[in-house]
């Protein structure tokens, strides 16, 4: 989302640009304030919006659009790729190529282990710190190339932040998974900092096929979300259809890829009980 923000201020100038939630466009937050000349990107289409672009096979518009949806590794490379000809964005080139992996699940152990940047800034990127993307968006509008993000303190000082969170987040997972039936419950309730990645948990649990992330809503804490993912780290791994499990959970508040998506569960929905549909619907595959 961030890379598609600065992306579109390359392209259509110095517009203002709001980063949210997925969940947030489905449960209609924005509707009043979207029109046509509001560009939605990475997120689900609002009818009525001037310019739509996203990648993921849940949000694909039913309808004619201005804009492209295409199944894409990411939607920052789908905007990328209509407009490279007609505007120079060879400055975005690289961290598009790493965005399509990252988004697309194509990130390997050994990065893992030995992170270069642009992994770093991903992971200490995160939905929740509004501030720090758009700090980040700016940043990539304004630069010449990608060594200006290397040189800038605010941005090394994060990512060594992250660094040392990330020791303690492998801590933390050796007493919050549960595995059942090759498939990893992550409880990231009680961990104090917002760093939890799936990539994490697959390089730990190499020989799981699904990782099911545990989390409590940004905006209200009775609440939980769910991650799910299959776990690219494992060569043998069985392929699920992971929407089709969101889908069952919550279909109002859900959405994603086959591969890896989320949802919202309904308040009168127990944990114990998602847990117990997650294996019914998964162990058909």
């Amino acid at each position: 989302g961030i890379i598609c923000a600065s992306l579109l201020k390359s392209i259509f100038g110095d517009i203002k640009i709001t980063l949210t939630e997925p969940k947030l466009i489905q449960q209609g937050v924005f509707n009043k304030v979207i029109d046509n000349q509001t560009v939605i990107a990475d997120l689900g289409y609002v009818k009525g919006c001037g310019l739509y672009f996203d990648h993921h096979i849940f949000n694909k518009p039913k309808e004619k659009i201005v804009g492209m949806w295409a199944s894409a590794p990411s939607a920052a490379g789908v905007i990328y790729e209509l407009y490279k000809a007609k505007i120079d964005l060879s400055k975005y080139k690289e961290i598009v190529e790493f965005v399509d992996k990252f988004d697309s699940g194509a990130i390997t152990k050994s990065q893992i282990v030995n992170p270069d940047f642009f992994l770093n800034l991903a992971f200490a990127t995160t939905r929740r710190d509004k501030v720090f993307g758009n700090f980040i968006v700016e940043e990539l509008w304004k630069m010449k190339s990608i060594d200006d993000l290397k040189n800038i303190k605010i941005i090394s000082n994060k990512v060594e932040a992250f660094q040392k969170q990330k020791d303690s987040y492998f801590e933390y997972l050796k007493t919050n998974v549960e595995i059942i039936d090759n498939i990893a419950f992550v409880d990231n309730r009680h961990f104090n900092f917002d760093i939890v990645h799936a990539f994490l948990v697959n390089a730990i649990y190499p020989d799981t096929d699904v990782v099911v992330m545990i989390k409590s809503d940004n905006a209200d804490s009775g609440r939980i979300n769910l991650s799910i993912s299959r776990n690219s780290f494992n060569p043998n791994v069985k392929e699920h259809n992971l929407l089709s499990v969101v889908n069952e959970l919550n279909p109002k508040v859900s959405g994603g890829h086959k591969y890896a998506c989320g949802v919202s569960l309904p308040k009168e929905l127990s944990l114990d009980d998602a847990k117990k549909t997650i294996l019914r619907i998964l162990k058909k595959y």
